[in-house]
């Protein structure tokens, strides 16, 4: 397989972007459903990859454990293989199982996606909070504090912890943004949503 992939690069490309965007539609589809949001009626395939990217240190945390456990079973199992030290044996039992260990980290990003966005999408007060001036708020029909859930290339999904409210980027033109929690303490951050 890594020879075709050297061979057909474009190939190995498309399937990363494929793979990469299967993992982001899982993060972000399991983050808004807890919500009773699906992702699929707002989301385009570009805002998957985004996700990706949100999830990436959950998931490098959940690889690097894997991995400990890999080399917990390498060493461990390389005392039943040939070689004469310590570093042969531990390769030997490597190379006799590297496929099941690529298939087994291919597995479980996925589901460190699907974990890590099922934990996030149950604390409203964790995401962050935002300030809508009141014209736009009253324009759009929305509260002018919320918390800021998710964002896609079209939407904005926001929340003020009881009703949960998707709004078009082009209508919540700017917010300003205060701290994670619940305090009126203003951070020096402000913005527009595009």
């Amino acid at each position: 397989m890594i020879k075709f992939f050297k061979e057909q690069p474009g190939m190995a490309v498309t399937a990363l972007y494929i793979y990469m965007s299967i993992v982001g539609l899982i993060y972000q589809f399991f983050h808004l459903r807890r919500l009773g949001i699906n992702v699929l009626d707002y989301a385009s395939p570009s805002d998957f990859i985004m996700a990706f990217g949100k999830a990436t240190p959950y998931i490098l945390f959940m690889v690097v454990v894997h991995l400990l456990v890999l080399f917990k079973d390498l060493a461990f199992n390389q005392r039943h293989m040939d070689g004469e030290t310590f570093w042969v044996r531990c390769k030997n039992t490597f190379f006799t199982t590297r496929s099941f260990e690529v298939i087994s980290i291919i597995f479980v990003i996925p589901f460190a996606a699907m974990l890590i966005g099922n934990s996030k999408g149950t604390h409203i007060e964790a995401h962050v909070e935002i300030e809508i001036p009141g014209k736009i708020a009253s324009e759009v029909s929305i509260p002018e504090r919320l918390y800021l859930i998710e964002t896609t290339g079209k939407y904005i999904f926001v929340s003020d912890g009881k009703r949960h409210y998707v709004v078009m980027r082009d209508k919540l033109s700017s917010y300003q943004v205060y701290s994670t929690n619940k305090s009126s303490k203003k951070d020096a951050a402000s913005g527009a949503s595009s």
